[in-house]
């Protein structure tokens, strides 16, 4: 029978259990840098709190020509919705550009800010009273292309109306409450991104397709 070494007797005074095991444990359950990681993550700020089609911040308000800070006027309605325009016909041209064609993220993107736009300008009527215009019949089987003009020819046909309207209330046939053009500016604002959206797309679609051509030639 085997005999304990001597020198190890367990009933020193004073003497208590060892045990390394049980802190290394514990050491091995919580990494030094997991607490480090999990309040940096907790200081992050989120990222997605305004993120989305309906969220329209003082800076892309006025990127969009809208003056933060101050009441809407006939005047400053008027200028969205030029502004607007001038980007209606940047993509009118650019979606007439030869041989154009789109990958298919692309086109669900494009046709998404497309939409998002023209029912923007379509809500943004109603708060002026101006009534819907009707929208062209889509043919079966029509290409992207066809769709997206049909999408920004409604929506140009839209802001015609509105702008006939707000010249007729500058022109002191009508009046219209703050809390309309309130609305109407930010309508007018959100559409307005979608079409810059689509813009910013489209343009570097249109230089893919001059490179390539390019090349090819």
């Amino acid at each position: 029978m085997a005999q304990e070494p001597p020198g190890m007797p367990d009933d020193l005074p004073g003497s208590k259990p060892i045990e390394p095991a049980r802190g290394f444990e514990e050491k091995q359950q919580i990494p030094p840098d997991k607490s480090a990681f999990k309040s940096e993550m907790e200081q992050a700020p989120g990222k997605d709190e305004t993120t989305g089609p309906q969220a329209v911040t003082p800076m892309e308000l006025a990127k969009t020509g809208v003056p933060t800070g101050e009441s809407p006027t006939i005047e400053s309605l008027l200028g969205q919705v030029n502004t607007a325009e001038g980007t209606v016909r940047t993509i009118q041209k650019n979606l007439n550009t030869p041989n154009l064609k789109f990958k298919h993220s692309h086109q669900r993107l494009l046709e998404n800010k497309l939409t998002e736009a023209k029912d923007n300008l379509t809500a943004a009527s109603e708060k002026l009273g101006v009534p819907k215009v009707p929208e062209q019949a889509i043919p079966a089987g029509a290409t992207p292309i066809t769709r997206f003009l049909n999408f920004v020819t409604t929506g140009q046909n839209q802001l015609i109306e509105a702008k006939r309207k707000l010249e007729e209330v500058a022109s002191g046939k009508g009046q219209l409450q703050p809390g309309q053009m309130l609305l109407v500016q930010v309508k007018i604002a959100q559409a307005q991104q979608a079409l810059e959206y689509s813009s910013v797309l489209l343009g570097k679609v249109v230089d893919s397709i001059k490179q390539i051509m390019g090349m090819q030639i």
